[in-house]
């Protein structure tokens, strides 16, 4: 007897179809797929789950699909859209350069007594 991954139905249910969900998440996902993650899989890819979240908009979240990989949301946490779903030392989409901030604090020459900044 198959059984339904509820947290995936739900995802379905969000955005109206398995095609449409499929499409919100793009790339190479196709509708078979989310018939396979309904039906089939048991443990969802962590790439999938994030994809998941923003596809129905946080209505469905990355823990309701792998509690066991991220914890319950806290009221501290950022809302879903504002979230990274990218390591911090990816390369930049506008420089592409690798990390955060292009500029780091040194410390005091010897003598000026000023904090001098430079490109990291």
């Amino acid at each position: 007897m198959n059984t339904k991954n509820t947290i995936i139905e739900k995802a379905i249910a969000v955005v109206g179809s398995q095609k449409e969900l499929a499409r919100r998440i793009g790339g190479k996902v196709k509708q078979q797929h989310i018939h396979r993650w309904l039906y089939l899989t048991k443990c969802l890819p962590a790439e999938r789950a994030i994809q998941i979240e923003i596809a129905t908009d946080g209505a469905v979240t990355r823990h309701e699909l792998r509690p066991d990989l991220w914890p319950p949301p806290s009221e501290f946490d950022p809302p879903p859209e504002d979230r990274r779903t990218t390591p911090r030392n990816a390369a930049s989409p506008k420089t592409g350069e690798a990390g955060g901030s292009t500029t780091r604090r040194t410390a005091p020459t010897a003598g000026s007594g000023e904090v001098v900044e430079r490109a990291a």
